[in-house]
């Protein structure tokens, strides 16, 4: 005789179920996708959607049966199926449409005491990461685990900038997971990519300042101007690549970068203001400053060959090879450091925090100090 399945459609026979980890599955929505219920000690139970993953079932939680009776969870689980691809009109949202998604929530939802600027640092990785990244136009069910390992091998930037990008777009996918945008599967090839361990250690590729001009000599074209910019203020390159003629004031000397959170007005030395006239020479306010050979802005990425190719024409082989245009950040905050500009002066410069310049340059700021301390008689 066949086991007789449990009624889970009115609140008197749900009541009557033993409390389980495994969910009572009663109706079947369509082949392979069930409406279930998982039975909970001195509380009401909750509703839980079955349907086909990739290697397996994914179970996904529809909500608790106090705040939806049998038919209002059919009609849930049904519209979840459809944002599943089971069936129905939804897809499942390209990364680019979660990673858009994602932003709004955190503007909508977040509790963090500067929402805006957290959805704005955001929405900046996901322009830059994503946008114009083949992997931003894939669906996220038909994204696998060698789409990733593509992209990640693409990120530029130091292993703890990496670590953080990668953070922010898992953060993306798991919002779509959990507002029932795409199933659980989703999640998984992500879970396969790890995150760089100890990778907030002291920053070590230094250039000299002859290093430095070899370099920007042994670049080719447009690069020389970004490169040579890169290395007279410090900003990192997708910051640099972002200016407008209208963000360069050249009667007060400054640039406004459009930095992570706020936008910030720095000012420019005397050599990095020859370049930036230069180049705003007869452009109208909404032209980039900084653009490839054939005119067009660089987009994210777009500087790291040839950088590489003139790292490797001007630099010895081991330090061409560890090179990057971060390690011109890191030279200029090491030369600003060691020739006495206080700590927050370098972080407004860099447009970073006082925090990170400590918690990098500590040994840095050690040895000024106890220079300084050589030159006051204690005793």
């Amino acid at each position: 005789m066949a086991k007789q399945k449990p009624n889970i459609s009115t609140s008197t026979s749900r009541s009557k179920l033993k409390p389980r980890p495994d969910p009572y599955w009663g109706l079947q929505l369509k082949k392979g996708c069930h409406l279930g219920y998982r039975a909970r000690a001195n509380k009401q139970g909750t509703w839980v959607l079955r349907s086909p993953g990739i290697k397996r079932y994914t179970y996904t939680v529809i909500g608790d049966a106090d705040d939806y009776d049998f038919d209002q969870a059919q009609d849930e689980a049904r519209e979840r199926l459809k944002s599943f691809g089971h069936g129905g009109t939804g897809d499942p949202p390209t990364l680019k449409e979660a990673c858009a998604s994602y932003v709004q929530f955190i503007r909508d939802n977040d509790k963090k005491v500067n929402p805006e600027a957290t959805a704005k640092d955001a929405e900046g990785r996901f322009r830059r990461l994503i946008d114009d990244d083949p992997i931003g136009y894939q669906r996220l069910d038909h994204i696998r685990y060698s789409d990733i390992e593509k992209w990640w091998h693409k990120l530029e930037g130091s292993k703890s900038s990496r670590n953080r990008n990668l953070a922010a777009v898992k953060a993306a996918v798991h919002r779509a997971i959990k507002v029932g945008d795409v199933t659980a599967d989703a999640a998984l090839p992500w879970r396969q990519v790890d995150k760089y361990e100890k990778a907030d250690k002291q920053r070590d590729v230094y250039l000299t300042r002859e290093q430095r001009r070899e370099l920007i000599d042994a670049c080719e074209g447009n690069l020389r101007d970004f490169v040579e910019a890169a290395a007279l203020t410090g900003c990192r390159p997708g910051d640099l690549a972002a200016v407008t003629k209208g963000e360069f004031n050249e009667r007060l000397k400054t640039v406004t970068f459009r930095a992570k959170t706020d936008d910030e007005q720095i000012p420019l030395s005397d050599a990095a203001l020859v370049v930036f006239s230069r180049l705003a020479k007869g452009k109208l306010p909404g032209a980039f400053l900084f653009v490839r050979d054939n005119g067009i802005e660089y987009k994210y990425r777009e500087w790291t060959k040839p950088f590489k190719a003139a790292a490797e024409k001007a630099l010895p082989k081991a330090l061409a090879k560890k090179t990057v245009m971060y390690a011109l950040r890191h030279s200029f905050i090491t030369d600003a450091i060691e020739s006495g500009i206080p700590v927050f002066e370098v972080a407004k410069a860099t447009r970073t925090s006082p925090e990170m310049i400590h918690q990098h340059y500590a040994h840095l700021l050690h040895e000024s100090l106890r220079e300084k301390l050589n030159a006051v008689p204690m005793l």
